[in-house]
């Protein structure tokens, strides 16, 4: 309300008369505080993270709100840090049945929405010391958002496994070869028309058909490309590529005479 009359008296005043002088000078000098306060508290904030964060101390992190606008500096780190903090602590609940199933999923949701914001903020990647450079980023960032489709049902599934299609397109355009994105795009494919494959059980469809067929093209195109491979990336994520395309072929002999 205080804004608001400011303002009614702000077009009221002439411009450049003694009283419009005499307001709108305290109001930007206010406007300019307000700024500086604020960018004040988001630097704070980032070296509290990153400190939290080397100590390994990630459950601070995940309890602290967020608050900073996008073009601030330091904005963006703090989103990708809060981001991994909440996957590390997410991988971390997977493995200890102490951690409740709820709790895991708070971890996944937080993961998920941090990193995407931090990655939509983000032009020039400066945290490597920290390990968030721009591939493992948005490797977690898959990973996080599978498991969380995972654990999910009907509409909030879909929107996620929508969400990892769009995310894995958008990282291919630029790293078309990169071995994770390309993994779970034909993940996030296959599971799209999986549950028409499971409502309609072996009824065959062209439709399906096809979507099957270019989904086993790009697999086999993408498992011949590698064969021989002995990266690191690659032996991490061979079997589980091979492992979907058996899945694909189940289903196309499911349907049968769907070549």
């Amino acid at each position: 309300m205080i804004y608001a009359r400011s303002y009614k008296r702000l077009f009221r005043e002439k411009k450049g008369s003694v009283a419009y002088v005499k307001f709108i000078v305290p109001v930007i000098v206010m406007l300019m505080i307000v700024f500086i306060i604020t960018g004040c508290a988001t630097i704070k904030q980032l070296k509290e993270f990153k400190n939290y964060h080397k100590k390994g101390e990630f459950e601070s992190i995940f309890e602290e709100e967020i608050i900073c606008k996008p073009t601030q500096d330091g904005c963006n780190q703090l989103h990708l840090i809060k981001g991994d903090t909440c996957w590390n602590l997410a991988k971390a609940a997977g493995k200890d049945p102490n951690i409740s199933k709820e709790k895991e999923l708070l971890y996944l949701e937080c993961a998920v929405k941090e990193l995407q914001m931090g990655i939509d903020m983000t032009d020039q990647w400066k945290l490597d010391k920290l390990g968030l450079n721009k591939p493992q980023t948005y490797e977690n960032l898959f990973q996080a958002m599978r498991l969380l489709q995972d654990k999910q049902h009907g509409k909030d599934a879909e929107k996620t496994n929508k969400d990892l299609l769009k995310r894995t397109e958008q990282y291919l355009a630029v790293e078309s070869g990169n071995i994770p994105a390309l993994y779970f795009n034909y993940w996030a494919q296959f599971n799209k028309i999986l549950p028409d494959l499971l409502k309609n059980g072996g009824k065959k469809n062209r439709r399906r058909c096809n979507r099957l067929n270019e989904i086993q093209t790009g697999l086999e195109e993408f498992i011949f490309k590698h064969y021989g491979d002995e990266s690191q990336i690659w032996k991490r994520y061979e079997s589980n590529i091979k492992l979907l395309s058996g899945n694909v072929i189940t289903w196309k002999n499911i349907l049968k005479d769907c070549d």
